[in-house]
């Protein structure tokens, strides 16, 4: 199969965060990627450190949006990627690749003009994106913003927030950012579910395991048992159907939320996803097998 064509773009003079990052992004995509970068011939030490098995095109400080779009033209990338401000002025937009710009430091809003999408390193710059995009921002206070803070929590928040500035709303809907291969139908089926009277709708797929037959919790010191040790069934498919809970999407109302505090508290119903569709990306196997899905 083809892989992905990606052209980096930084064209700085010397050598410090946002250099660094390249190198390591463009490390990292070299093992699934076409990748390639354009830097300045000047800038000795960023091409030392750059992998030596991607390739490098180096451009002089002189009529650099010229040679740029010449290679652009010759190699004929899938998605270019722009780094710092003028890098990104180098671009013009085009239907042949997409653009990404990745905002280091400070940016000037006319990158917002030719980039398909940006990348911000800090909430100050994100709240400038979205400002331009005509985008709402609600600031979670610190507690909520934790690895260990509840998501429930995090709703309700957003909620109270958003009505304290007089803004009512039927639905609450949560499509978490980890479950990309979801499908415009599995949303449109949920809201089809929640017409039904239902507190919450949520999203599930097939298990591979079952708590009744070969799931175990395990102690310390290796003893292990059946999660739910009911002898009466002696195959898999003699158990309960059973199902993961994907994070595809979450439907509910605000009062719900508000006088909850978790999912299960109300009455749930839950739409069936493929499993093709509904892989949670949790670490770094769950993105290659997403990635592969996606590309096929």
């Amino acid at each position: 199969m083809k892989k992905i064509k990606i052209i980096h773009i930084l064209i700085s003079k010397g050598f410090a965060g946002s250099e660094k990052y390249l190198c390591d992004l463009v490390d990292y995509q070299s093992k699934f990627f076409d990748v390639s970068i354009i830097i300045l011939k000047k800038n000795i030490f960023l091409k030392k450190n750059i992998n030596k098995n991607v390739k490098t095109f180096q451009i002089i400080d002189f009529f650099k949006k010229i040679q740029i779009t010449e290679i652009i033209n010759k190699n004929k990338p899938d998605i270019i990627h722009t780094h710092l401000s003028n890098a990104a002025k180098c671009v013009s937009k085009s239907n042949k690749f997409k653009i990404i710009a990745t905002a280091h430091m400070n940016f000037k809003n006319a990158i917002l003009k030719n980039c398909d999408a940006l990348i911000v390193s800090n909430s100050t710059q994100f709240k400038e994106v979205a400002k331009n995009f005509g985008s709402k921002i609600i600031d979670r206070p610190s507690e909520l913003a934790t690895d260990l803070s509840g998501e429930w929590s995090a709703w309700r928040h957003a909620i109270e927030s958003l009505e304290k500035e007089g803004k009512k709303f039927d639905y609450f809907l949560s499509l978490p950012a980890t479950a990309p291969l979801r499908s415009e139908q599995d949303v449109v089926n949920c809201f089809e579910l929640m017409s039904s009277g239902v507190d919450i709708v949520i999203t599930a797929s097939t298990a591979n395991r079952n708590p009744y037959f070969n799931m175990i919790y395990r102690e310390s010191d290796g003893t292990s048992r059946l999660v739910l040790d009911d002898n009466s069934f002696n195959r898999r498919q003699e158990a309960p159907q059973v199902y993961d809970v994907t994070t595809v999407a979450y439907l509910t109302t605000p009062s719900y939320i508000k006088s909850s505090s978790g999912i299960f508290e109300g009455k749930v119903k839950s739409v069936i996803i493929p499993k093709e569709r509904a892989i949670d990306i949790d670490d770094e196997v769950d993105f290659l097998l997403t990635k592969a899905i996606y590309e096929n």
